[in-house]
């Protein structure tokens, strides 16, 4: 979208056309950012927090406080101190919109990115 300068002319302020042709444009473009908003926010990876240094036990559920304000989509293990296996912990009550509940087959310390 080509955004056309204002004309002054020669004798007074910008034409009443150029003004209207301004105002269609700034809306046209106000609608574009609602659109584009409105589409970032079906996209939770775009509001992914990462989150260094858990330290899981073997046999026990972490509750991993997040941040993200609603319940978790997602995540990634960006980084595990030893060969084990993380689950997320189902059968765990804890408020989704504040807590991860993760498990470990052993003990080690996780970095998480989650959305």
């Amino acid at each position: 979208m080509t955004i056309r300068p204002i004309v002054r002319s020669a004798i007074g302020p910008p034409r009443r056309d150029d003004a209207m042709v301004v105002w269609m444009q700034l809306s046209k473009l106000e609608a574009q950012v609602i659109e584009l908003s409105r589409r970032l926010e079906q996209r939770p990876h775009v509001d992914a927090h990462q989150i260094d240094a858990v330290s899981l036990a073997a046999g026990s559920t972490t509750l991993v406080p997040h941040g993200l304000g609603r319940a978790v989509v997602g995540y990634l293990v960006t980084d595990v101190s030893a060969a084990v296996t993380i689950f997320r912990d189902t059968s765990s009550t804890s408020d989704s919109s504040v807590y991860l509940p993760l498990q470990a087959s052993g003990a080690c310390i996780v970095g998480l990115l989650v959305w």
